[in-house]
Order: C-alpha cells, then sequence, then structure tokens
C-alpha cells in the first residue's frame, strides 16, 4: 500500500473527502428538512409547535451528544458509518407509520438520530485523519455536502408530501438515506504517512521530544493565540510538537494500569477540559447550536405564518442553501493563506449571522427580504460551522487528541441543538409569533462570537504582559526542561486527584 503524504492527503483523501461531502449532505438535508415536516404534524395531530419541534430537537441531540462514546470504540470509521447508514434509514421507514407524535420521537428523534450519530462525527473526523497543511480547505469541501443538503432536500420533500402525502415521502427517505451505506465503503482508513517524508515537509527538523514540547509550550504562552501572522507555519510546527506530548499523555495509561480513575481520564480525554480553548471552543458550541438550530427549525413556518406559501417558504432552505455552499466552500481556501487564524474567522462571522437573524424581525412578510437574508445567513454559518469545530479544534489542540476533543464538541452542540429548538417553539406558543424567537436566537450567536473575541483578547494581553521576560523564560525552559515545565502525567494526575 502506497503511504500518503501527511500533508495533503493523498488522492484517496479526496475520495474520502467526496464520501464525506454524500453523507453530510443526506444527514444534514434531513435533519434540516424536518422543518418541512413540522407543518405536516402540526397540522396531523394537532399539536402546537413546541411538542412537534420535540421530535427534531431529540433528533439533533441524539446524533451529537454520544460522539465521546462512539469515538471511544476502536472499530473503525468504515463499520460505524456503515451500521449508522443501516439503522438511520430504517428509523425513517418506521415513521411512516406513525400515529402519534410521541411515536415519531421515538422512531425518528431517537432511532434515526442514534443511527445518524455514527454517520456524521465520523464523516467529519476521518477528513481531519487524511489532511493536515489543507485542512481547512478538505473540511471546507465535506461541509459543503450540508448545504447540498440544505438547498436540495427540503424542496424535495415538500414535492414528495404533496404527491405521495407525509407517509409516503417518509418510506421515498428512507430508500436515498440507504446512499449512506455506500459511502461508508468508501471510508477506507489512511495509511501510515512516511515519516522521511513528514520530516521534509516540516522543513527538515528532526521530531524531538522533550525539548520539541517545551518548545511549543514556549510558542503558546508567548503568542497567546495562533492570530495574523504566519499561521500556518505555527500550525504545522505546534502539531509536530505537539504530537509527542499526546503520545505521553496516551502512555499514561499503560503506564498505570490499575488506576481506574486515570483510564477514564485518558480514554474519554477528560484532561482536556484543563485547556482554556478547548473548553470556550465547547462553551461556543452549546450556544452556537441553541441560536443556529432555532433558526433553521422555524424559519420555514416563520415565513409561512406571515401568509408565504408553503412551497415558496420551504424555497427559503434552498436559498439559504445556495449560501451556506458558497461559504463551507470558498472559507478553507482563504483560512489556508494564513493570515488570519480559524478562531478569528469564526468570531466575525458568528456576530454577523446573529446580526443577519435579528435583521428578520423586520422582514414582515416580505419575501425579497426573506431571500436576501437566509443567503446572507447561509453564506456566515457556512464559514463558522466548520471552522468553530474541526478546524478550530485541530488548530488549538494536539492532532492525538483530535478525535476525543471533537467528540466532546459535539456532545455540547447535541445540547444546544436540543434546546433550541424547543425554547423557540415554546417561546411562539406562548407569544403567537416568532420574534421573540429570533430576537434570542440572534442575541446568543453575538454572545458566541463575542466569547471568542474576548479569549483571543486575553491572549494577547497576557502575551503583552509577559513581555521582554519570555525570551528569558524560553532559554531557562530550554536549559533546565524537566523542572520548568508541567508535563502531561502531571496534568492528567492533577484532574484524576480533584
Amino acid at each position: 500500500m502506497s503511504r500518503v503524504n501527511k500533508d495533503d492527503g493523498g488522492l484517496y483523501g479526496w475520495v474520502v473527502v467526496f464520501a464525506s461531502h454524500i453523507l453530510l449532505a443526506l444527514v444534514l438535508g434531513c435533519q434540516i428538512g424536518m422543518g418541512v415536516f413540522l407543518v405536516q404534524f402540526m397540522e396531523c395531530f394537532g399539536k402546537g409547535a413546541g411538542k412537534t419541534a420535540t421530535i427534531q430537537a431529540i433528533l439533533s441531540a441524539m446524533m451529537l451528544c454520544p460522539a465521546p462514546l462512539i469515538n471511544s470504540l476502536n472499530v473503525g470509521t468504515r463499520p460505524l458509518v456503515i451500521f449508522g447508514g443501516i439503522v438511520s434509514s430504517i428509523g425513517i421507514f418506521i415513521c411512516s407509520f406513525a400515529n402519534s407524535v410521541n411515536l415519531l420521537i421515538i422512531s425518528y428523534g431517537m432511532v434515526v438520530g442514534i443511527g445518524f450519530a455514527f454517520l456524521y462525527g465520523q464523516s467529519i473526523i476521518i477528513v481531519g485523519k487524511y489532511f493536515y497543511r489543507r485542512h481547512a480547505l478538505a473540511n471546507g469541501i465535506a461541509y459543503a455536502g450540508g448545504a447540498v443538503g440544505i438547498m436540495a432536500l427540503p424542496p424535495l420533500y415538500q414535492v414528495l408530501i404533496n404527491k405521495y402525502g407525509w407517509r409516503g415521502a417518509m418510506i421515498v427517505m428512507s430508500g436515498i438515506n440507504m446512499h449512506s451505506i455506500v459511502s461508508g465503503m468508501l471510508m477506507r482508513p489512511p495509511p501510515k504517512h512516511d515519516s522521511s517524508e513528514t520530516l521534509d515537509t516540516m522543513n527538515n527538523a528532526p521530531i524531538m521530544d522533550e525539548t520539541c514540547v517545551i518548545e511549543s509550550k514556549v510558542k503558546k504562552e508567548k503568542e497567546g493565540t495562533l492570530t495574523e501572522t504566519n499561521y500556518k507555519q505555527c500550525q504545522v510546527h505546534q502539531n509536530r510538537c505537539d504530537e509527542s506530548d499526546a503520545t505521553e499523555r496516551k502512555n499514561i495509561g499503560n503506564r498505570n494500569p490499575k488506576k481506574l480513575r486515570t483510564k477514564i481520564v485518558v480514554k474519554f480525554g477528560l484532561y482536556l477540559f484543563t485547556d482554556s480553548w478547548f473548553n470556550i471552543l465547547c462553551i461556543t458550541a452549546f450556544l452556537s447550536a441553541l441560536g443556529h438550530l432555532a433558526v433553521m427549525a422555524h424559519l420555514i413556518s416563520n415565513a409561512a405564518s406571515y401568509g408565504i406559501p408553503k412551497l415558496d417558504a420551504a424555497f427559503l432552505m434552498t436559498i439559504l442553501g445556495i449560501g451556506a455552499l458558497g461559504g463551507r466552500a470558498t472559507h478553507g481556501w482563504f483560512v489556508d493563506l494564513g493570515h488570519f487564524s480559524p478562531m478569528f474567522v469564526v468570531a466575525g462571522a458568528w456576530c454577523a449571522a446573529g446580526t443577519v437573524v435579528l435583521l428578520l424581525l423586520i422582514a414582515n412578510g416580505n419575501y425579497i427580504v426573506y431571500a436576501c437574508l437566509s443567503v446572507s445567513y447561509g453564506f456566515l454559518s457556512g464559514i463558522a460551522i466548520p471552522l468553530n469545530g474541526a478546524v478550530c479544534m485541530k488548530a488549538c489542540l494536539p492532532n492525538e487528541t483530535f478525535p476525543t476533543a471533537f467528540g466532546w464538541f459535539l456532545s455540547l452542540l447535541g445540547l444546544g441543538n436540543l434546546l433550541g429548538p424547543v425554547l423557540a417553539g415554546w417561546i411562539y406558543d406562548a407569544t403567537s409569533n416568532y420574534n421573540m424567537s429570533f430576537l434570542l436566537a440572534g442575541i446568543i450567536l453575538i454572545l458566541t462570537g463575542l466569547l471568542i473575541f474576548m479569549q483571543i483578547i486575553y491572549k494577547r494581553c497576557r502575551r503583552k504582559k509577559l513581555g521582554m521576560d519570555t525570551q528569558e523564560k524560553e532559554e531557562s525552559l530550554l536549559r533546565i526542561p524537566g523542572n520548568t515545565i508541567t508535563s502531561s502525567n502531571s496534568v492528567i494526575q492533577k484532574v484524576t486527584t480533584v
């Protein structure tokens, strides 16, 4: 088997990106397209928006919250994705026989959600395993599949509902979802990269152990966060240095096999919660999901409440998907240029997206205004969503901790998805309009961006506070590595003893 270049993923890496693209189109298109069915469920079962929105909320939570447990299963991406495709297709088929909202919560929310849990996270993680230097570009192309699904599937669902009814549409959906099994078959694990090739791509620098970790720690303190200047070089150097640190963390469990708590900490990556950037990204995952899914779940219903025809209202999701496709497909190229860190771009995108949501309050049933704001929100969220998770996690944390860290990120994302649509639905039931729901969602998204900006400012202030002492500290660290830097072993011991 030929070895892949660690930096560009190899030729087959782009095949994996295409498979992930298809998977995300199916998963996110089905998730967001549920907004079309919610209107049908409200009319068929006579339930309020809060009750029916619970279906989509539980689906989103079930497909994200189990991510840490799924990532701890060392069985490979391919069998997990194939299993998820089978379970989700069966769950969608069962939905066609539902006679109550409660049964839909079980069949669609739980069964389909569990199946999607094996599809969503694994399709993103495997792209991170194939790509390093061009990870933002590859990740953006994979995430563009979600935009394609949002753009294509909701109108298709509406056409199927008009022709076959919502029950017949569910049967057709289950057949479409079977394509996820084919995509899963393409997701073979990446071959090991050539170590000599890695050394060449890393500026011919040998991989050191303790000194490399020390330099990485000093670089983090000195620069605070990977921002505007030479971001790509800093990221490559940091990844090289942090891999040895991550390996040491994993080996701690092997050196202490009798300590159950240590095994749990290492297995589920609980030591990651000592990192400030990891905590900020997890918090923003919850907040962004809380605001984003509230908008996505009720945009069609909001437009329909102003008298816009249902098919035209469903087409707003297609317009939003066009904007999201543009944002997801182009942001990776911009970030890979290295002028700005992905954290900085994410913060600006979420603040702008929250502002667009607030502007929906003045649309007042004008379809052209809805269309313009939908494409703008799609473009901005298409930038923020792919970067906020996989790319930022990989930029701020060691490469070998990426699957575990991203699993926790998805878990917090699922919690926000669980609460977002339900909260917006109950607010609608209490106020009989969606203005308060969209007001709250816009404020939450702006707060998400501001938190990331505050973290960046905090790191910069810390760097300035260190001032000239940083150079002296670096020299002392390089002279006495064992006594001046806290090892991973002590970090995990500190976590386990708390």
